[in-house]
């Protein structure tokens, strides 16, 4: 996941147009807001792509005060960094992260803030299944940086999270934390 994070940083901070999106300051953390709601949609719904109005109507939930010109000018430039287009003539537009690794990377950053307040959040979004991600992004990942920041609580959380999964989910997994 740290190398997923430092190529989305970069490609962003790279990309003029980006840069030079109508969104607040600093822009690379509204990019995320609007990034990681976009994971998020997609994965509550179960889904791996989505619509132009779907997309229009995330952004404008992120940031309410943008014109339609603004939130149009935002999927587009961001589209040329993370998402695959697809037209189809029946329908518009459809968005599809370029890579699953940003879909998991935008994912974790949303559950990252709320798993705290409702551990549930995994089993609403059907995560629990998804082997890979819990145990080699999400709980490597968040007990690697509870554990530089001495965040004793949330790595016991952690820990018993582990505990709750079992021998056999975890069966083989490694964790040097």
């Amino acid at each position: 996941i740290d190398l997923i994070e430092l190529t989305a940083i970069k490609l962003i901070e790279n990309s003029s147009k980006l840069m030079n999106a109508n969104i607040p300051e600093p822009k690379l953390s509204s990019l995320n807001k609007i990034l990681t709601k976009v994971a998020y949609f997609m994965q509550s719904k179960n889904i791996l792509n989505i619509s132009l109005s779907e997309l229009q109507t995330l952004v404008k939930e992120v940031f309410s005060d943008l014109s339609y010109k603004d939130i149009d000018y935002i999927i587009n430039v961001t589209s040329e960094v993370f998402f695959d287009i697809s037209i189809n003539e029946k329908i518009l537009s459809t968005y599809s992260f370029k890579h699953r690794r940003y879909h998991e990377y935008f994912l974790y950053k949303y559950l990252k803030e709320c798993f705290y307040d409702d551990p549930f959040i995994l089993r609403e979004l059907g995560l629990l299944v998804n082997r890979d991600f819990i145990l080699k992004i999400f709980l490597l990942q968040e007990l690697k940086e509870n554990i530089k920041e001495n965040n004793l609580l949330k790595s016991m959380l952690l820990r018993f999270f582990e505990a709750y999964l079992g021998e056999e989910y975890i069966g083989g997994y490694q964790n040097n934390y």
